[in-house]
């Protein structure tokens, strides 16, 4: 099996709980990054 492609994608995940405040900032959803990893096998 070997590797075709690597894809990224940053996506913002909003809080259910809403937002909260630590040290001076307000926050609201997590930075994340989602990383996709083709085959060639076409296993994703």
């Amino acid at each position: 099996m070997r590797i075709t492609r690597i894809r990224l994608f940053k996506a913002d995940l909003p809080m259910k709980e809403g937002s909260y405040s630590w040290s001076t900032q307000s926050h609201a959803a997590f930075d994340t990054t989602v990383v996709l990893i083709d085959t060639d096998q076409g296993i994703t």
